[in-house]
């Protein structure tokens, strides 16, 4: 995120944007925020967000695509308005335009008459003379008599897009992979697909694998296709999650779906 991304409250006073979740680290960020587990290994901060995988599966979008590549008409022209064309620029340079879809409203403002616009908000009167000790003590004590235990537990978003879920990025580029795998190989099987994918899967069967039962004097056969029928299996529900995400992230919903 850029550093020279700033909100302003209602007094104009600048302010660094707050996301629920870290946003993409481009090396300049306003403040540090502690990254997610990385979803591979060589990933740079700019690729642990999920942001960047809500910019990712929109992309494959085929209703999105047709509505950027027709200047924004078509079957998502309500969320062109919002994204724009996704298509059109890198990652980067698309995020420093439209980071406002999921930054989270200024959660304290010192005006005595601006609504936030959440359902609950109280107004503060501070004494600028005091202590700032004193000061943020005296708010921590009325958020405790305002606030459940549980709802300074849950994570709520005020932004214009939230986040569905608590994500796991390495389970949203699996999925993406075995996606774009299906893409490029439409007509392999979906054993040889997660082969393709590295989809990784459990060899061992009642305590042995194919190659252990072969040492052993075993036949393998019926090991070497429970193997392949949990490769089967692991492929299909990558891409019912993916073709999920994709169809909801359309609607501006993601990470989104209905089972698996």
């Amino acid at each position: 995120m850029a550093s020279g991304l700033l909100l302003k409250n209602k007094e104009n006073f600048l302010l660094p944007p707050y996301f629920v979740f870290a946003p993409p680290d481009f090396g300049d960020a306003p403040y540090p925020y502690r990254l997610p587990k990385p979803p591979h290994a060589s990933a740079p901060g700019w690729k642990c967000s999920v942001y960047y995988y809500w910019w990712l599966y929109l992309r494959r979008s085929a209703d999105y695509k047709q509505t950027c590549e027709q200047d924004g008409v078509g079957p998502c022209a309500d969320l062109y308005r919002d994204f724009g064309n996704i298509h059109a620029s890198d990652f980067q340079t698309w995020w420093e335009q439209h980071w406002q879809l999921f930054v989270e409203p200024v959660a304290v403002t010192n005006s005595d008459d601006v609504s936030l616009g959440f359902e609950r908000s109280i107004t503060l009167t501070i004494d600028l003379h005091a202590k700032r000790n004193r000061i943020l003590d005296d708010i921590r004590n009325i958020l405790s008599e305002q606030q459940s235990v549980q709802e300074q537990d849950r994570v709520v978003s005020n932004a214009r897009y939230p986040v569905e879920t608590n994500p796991v990025l390495s389970a949203l580029h699996q999925h993406l992979i075995v996606w774009d795998m299906r893409q490029l190989n439409p007509s392999v099987s979906d054993a040889v697909l997660a082969d393709l994918a590295d989809i990784r899967v459990n060899h061992v069967v009642n305590g042995v694998t194919a190659e252990q039962a072969e040492m052993i004097g075993k036949d393998p056969v019926r090991i070497i296709s429970e193997v392949k029928r949990r490769k089967m299996q692991a492929a299909q529900r990558h891409i019912r999650t993916a073709d999920q995400y994709i169809k909801n992230v359309a609607r501006g919903r993601f990470p989104y779906r209905i089972g698996r």
